[in-house]
């Protein structure tokens, strides 16, 4: 005798709609995450501090209020800290760019006439009149294409620098809200815990903690990612021997976390220029590194993020492409975040049986063998 299954269609539709309702959700907090980031930024600093302000209640017997007072003083110290190396070496290798980039600027100049001139050719070999004002053309078009990326980065420095009431509002913001969250943490749960059904405490109290421990995962992720970049950028550049490796890593490492740009768009010509005024080892140690930080991010990305949240590759791959064909650049975060997301709740809903066995009733029929 052998049962016959079915398909529970309300169960189907049940998990279906909770599905949609994540990604909705995910949507909506990425359309108005600009307005709550203080207090998302606030809540993870809280969730870091935490540790700590535990270990001064127990091992010193020091109040809550005050743990957190001491804890968040230490956090701000190590943050700021970092941050001003990290502020005061890039201020001075930027100093020192603005000072040599009209050097580099004229260089280009003569180089550009000398070409167009025919008083010096490019890999040695004669080119046509026709073809090196095509050259010329194309050469200061390109010089006035990023001689106005450096008028918008001024532009953008300026914009910061008046900006700063603002910068200053969000970062008192994050800090106060760090404080009332971290100090106020059991007080916050029980008014939480009051407003949902108790049946629902233990499968959300699972829900968040994997939540946060997978988001962090994710934010370290990509840590590692840009950290990789960096390195691969620092080191390549100082063996090809150039000058403001660090500075220059730094900027090109940011812009290669946006796939609509990465790395190529400064690489690629610059080996073009050096190839083209005979720097035959520049050129050619440029197109290596390019190639090599390229793989290495393609093949290195997917692996890094699946590790650290526990998915497939090919899944985190697809909701990163996903996630950027949907709704651009943030889709790179939002798609694993999603994907992690609805790993977790299926891991609640299902309890480690197969969405088949989960989906699955026995029908009233029966089959005797």
């Amino acid at each position: 005798m052998e049962k016959i299954y079915n398909i529970d269609r309300k169960k189907l539709l049940k998990i279906s709609l909770v599905t949609l309702g994540i990604l909705l959700g995910l949507v909506l907090i990425y359309k108005s995450i600009k307005f709550f980031l203080p207090f998302i930024i606030a809540f993870f600093i809280a969730q870091l501090m935490e540790p700590v302000i535990k270990f001064l209640g127990k091992r010193a017997k020091i109040p809550r209020k005050v743990g957190t007072l001491i804890s968040l003083i230490l956090i701000i110290s190590i943050i700021g800290l970092i941050i001003l190396f990290i502020i005061a070496s890039f201020i001075n290798q930027l100093k020192d760019i603005i000072n040599y980039m009209p050097g580099v600027v004229s260089e280009l100049y003569n180089n550009i006439q000398k070409v167009s001139s025919g008083q010096i050719t490019i890999l040695n070999i004669e080119i046509p009149q026709e073809f090196t004002s095509h050259i010329e053309s194309m050469a200061i078009s390109l010089l006035s294409y990023f001689m106005n990326i450096v008028n918008k980065i001024v532009k953008g420095a300026f914009y910061t620098a008046f900006s700063f009431p603002e910068i200053l509002l969000f970062t008192l913001t994050t800090i106060i809200s760090t404080y009332f969250i971290a100090s106020g943490r059991y007080t916050i749960m029980d008014y939480v815990k009051s407003q949902i059904p108790k049946e629902w405490h233990n499968n959300i109290k699972e829900m968040k903690h994997d939540s946060v421990v997978s988001i962090i995962k994710l934010i370290k992720a990509y840590i590692i990612i840009l950290l990789i970049t960096f390195s691969e950028l620092f080191l390549g550049l100082s063996i090809l021997k150039v000058k403001y490796a660090f500075v220059i890593a730094i900027l090109i490492s940011i812009i290669d976390l946006l796939p609509v740009l990465g790395t190529g768009i400064v690489i690629i010509p610059w080996a073009i220029y050096n190839l083209f005024f005979g720097k035959i080892y520049m050129a050619v140690g440029l197109f290596l590194l390019w190639l090599v930080i390229l793989i290495v991010r393609q093949v290195v990305e997917p692996r890094i993020i699946s590790n650290q949240i526990g998915v497939h590759p090919l899944v985190t791959l697809m909701g990163i492409y996903i996630g950027f064909k949907l709704i651009g650049p943030g889709g790179l975060i939002l798609g694993p975040l999603t994907v992690l997301t609805i790993k977790g709740i299926f891991a609640m809903v299902l309890k480690e049986k197969s969405l088949y066995e989960f989906l699955k009733k026995p029908s009233d029929k029966l089959i005797v063998k």
